[in-house]
């Protein structure tokens, strides 16, 4: 039997890769079943803070340990992405710029199992029907969400995703989500070989969506789903690739816990400076987590946010755009 593929050990990528988003699932479900109440409510401070801030917006500055590689781009991207929110902003307000925003994180957030997935099969190279049932396992449940009616929340703020009021149409998507399951699990039987972190992935993505999306339907179930499942995989893979090497001028056992500790901190640092600036002169929701940005700064006027919000959405737009380029396979490693 051929050697399972890890990306850095089987230790590793079962813990920091493949298991959150089942750890995501489990914790969900515990919620549900032990405070129930909690799920029909915003998400607390604290864990808004934990997720939102340490892991989501955290995930997006992650990019910089790796994004050294493509140096124009990290020039060129940010100038045109800022010049375009800003018309986007400037014909259509708020609306306009969240949505087109949600949708290109959206295709971000269904690119990412499918590039894990080729990862995971460099060796063996991908089928017709993987790259089916990987991109499946999320536009499933996302066309289940168009279709259907609209919820009380969205990718960055509610209404941010079109939804069609066709609910009618919504079994045939279950019918053909289940054959093209159905299909998939008849080719791994047939397969010679399991290639067990592949189809970790393909499980993960379609629990995560799946449960977040069809079965949950509230605004904490979706967030930690969706949040843990993408920014927790994305960062250890920064890790893997770059954030280790920078980290790297001490030596030792106490050094190798050091490292990812600073790390991570880097990273929780940037966001909550970002989010500290968003709170303050845009959202005002939390003000009792960011009492510096609070105490120093007002909310902005309605004249500044045309420049200010794509201003102070542009490490995230960044983070989508440069993601394509930094991730691409070689042809000579797909």
């Amino acid at each position: 039997m051929r050697a399972q593929p890890w990306l850095h050990s089987a230790r590793f990528d079962l813990l920091w890769i493949l298991s959150p988003p089942f750890f995501a699932v489990c914790a969900v479900a515990l919620l549900q079943l032990t405070a129930p109440d909690v799920m029909q409510q915003p998400l607390t401070p604290g864990l808004w803070l934990l997720t939102v801030v340490g892991i989501d917006v955290a995930h997006v500055y992650s990019t910089v340990y790796r994004s050294g590689m493509r140096p124009r781009l990290l020039l060129v991207l940010p100038v045109l992405g800022f010049l375009v929110s800003c018309l986007l902003y400037q014909w259509g307000g708020a609306p306009v710029f969240w949505r087109s925003l949600a949708y290109l994180a959206v295709f971000h957030f269904v690119r990412q199992p499918y590039g894990l997935m080729r990862f995971y099969q460099k060796a063996e190279g991908s089928t017709a029907l993987d790259k089916l049932v990987i991109h499946a396992a999320s536009l499933y449940p996302l066309l289940v969400w168009h279709l259907g009616q609209a919820r009380d929340f969205g990718w960055f703020i509610e209404g941010d995703l079109v939804v069609m009021n066709a609910e009618p149409f919504i079994p045939y998507v279950h019918a053909l989500a289940g054959l093209i399951a159905l299909a998939y699990c008849v080719q791994e039987w047939r397969a010679p070989t399991f290639n067990l972190p592949k189809n970790l992935v393909i499980l993960g993505t379609a629990a995560a969506f799946g449960f977040g999306i069809i079965v949950w339907r509230n605004d904490v179930a979706f967030t930690l789903t969706n949040v843990i499942s993408h920014g927790v995989p994305y960062m250890a893979m920064i890790w893997i690739h770059n954030g280790s090497k920078f980290w790297r001028p001490g030596t030792g056992t106490d050094w190798r816990w050091v490292a990812p500790l600073l790390f991570v901190l880097t990273l929780f640092l940037m966001a909550y400076a970002e989010e500290g600036l968003w709170d303050a002169w845009v959202w005002t929701e939390h003000p009792q987590l960011f009492p510096w940005f609070s105490y120093h700064f007002e909310p902005a006027g309605e004249k500044f946010l045309v420049w200010l919000v794509p201003l102070l959405a542009l490490p995230q737009l960044t983070h989508y755009l440069l993601d394509g380029f930094l991730w691409r396979l070689r042809r000579t490693e797909s």
